[in-house]
């Protein structure tokens, strides 16, 4: 702990000068690999370099040396709590009616129902959710982070309450896992399930777009060795080799860009924006309407 201390403006510095690089918030696990890589190479690709880096991020944090905002742990979030302060009887009516004329900002229209295809984005790591969502979003993509395998809850739910609503359609999965023995199992594993759970009639094609070995030499990112306890790690050496990659080792902006390609891939833009056109036109149609009817509210 005291070498971490005796460090820690070199650990500032680098942290800072990552964290400018991008807009959105990253998790340690992204910085630990950028510190690791190339240009930086500043810590050894180890599990204690991870350690060390984690803790001096978390003092940090707690000086205030970089905003905490910036580093995202989306596996910990708190659920439930009180009712939020909507003020006053005569406060809550008028925000309600300053709601309903400017409804037209809340109208929407499903935009893959115009598509051919119905897509959605998988990734191993929770983690990762918020990285990818920012970019997923504007799409109107579900992100599922399926942690490898998934569970027969969530790809039951995942085959029944969305997939089988669009009947007439291609159905893929865009999977974002670890080049490793589990993480590459999960590929064929979740394609098995998922065939299974839909009774061969709802078809899904998963695809994984990242992380391929190829990807990560053509990036020089760091490995790490197979791990022999792996059940499935004679098999993965034989086909692949020892060298893993995890998909954390992307860097942010880079993963982003692949997701954005990934899905404009699925896209017909004529249909997307005859979609987009004919939602303006409801949305303009709907406040004309909100002009007359919030007159005779408010006269009331």
């Amino acid at each position: 702990m005291a070498r971490i201390y005796t460090r820690y403006p070199k650990y500032l510095s680098l942290v800072k000068e990552i964290l400018e690089q991008y807009d959105i918030p990253v998790t340690v696990r992204q910085i630990y690999y950028r510190v690791v890589s190339d240009p930086y190479n500043f810590l050894e690709h180890t599990d204690k370099s991870y350690n060390n880096l984690k803790n001096a991020i978390v003092k940090m944090r707690r000086l205030g040396d970089i905003d905490w905002r910036r580093i995202i742990d989306p596996t910990r979030r708190a659920v439930g709590g009180d009712y939020p302060d909507q003020g006053e009887p005569d406060t809550y009516i008028n925000n309600v009616l300053d709601t309903m004329e400017d409804c037209d900002n809340y109208y929407n229209m499903p935009m893959w129902a115009t598509q051919k295809n119905y897509l959605e984005v998988w990734v191993e790591k929770e983690a990762l959710v918020g990285v990818i969502d920012v970019i997923a979003s504007p799409y109107k993509v579900t992100v599922f982070p399926c942690k490898a395998y998934g569970s027969f809850t969530t790809l039951k739910e995942a085959v029944i309450d969305r997939f089988s609503k669009y009947p007439d359609k291609e159905k893929f999965i865009l999977y974002f896992g670890d080049w490793d023995p589990t993480g590459k199992d999960a590929d064929r594993s979740l394609q098995k399930n998922l065939l299974e759970y839909g009774f061969g009639e709802v078809k899904i094609k998963l695809e994984r777009i990242a992380i391929w070995d190829y990807q990560a030499k053509q990036r020089n990112l760091k490995s790490i060795p197979a791990k022999e306890t792996d059940t499935r790690y004679k098999k993965f050496v034989e086909e692949h080799g020892k060298e893993t990659w995890e998909i954390d080792a992307i860097p942010p902006d880079e993963l982003q860009k692949m997701v954005k390609e990934a899905i404009e891939s699925y896209i017909n833009p004529d249909a997307w924006d005859k979609r987009e056109e004919k939602i303006a036109d409801n949305k303009k149609y709907i406040k004309g309407k909100m002009v007359g009817i919030m007159k005779d509210i408010r006269r009331n």
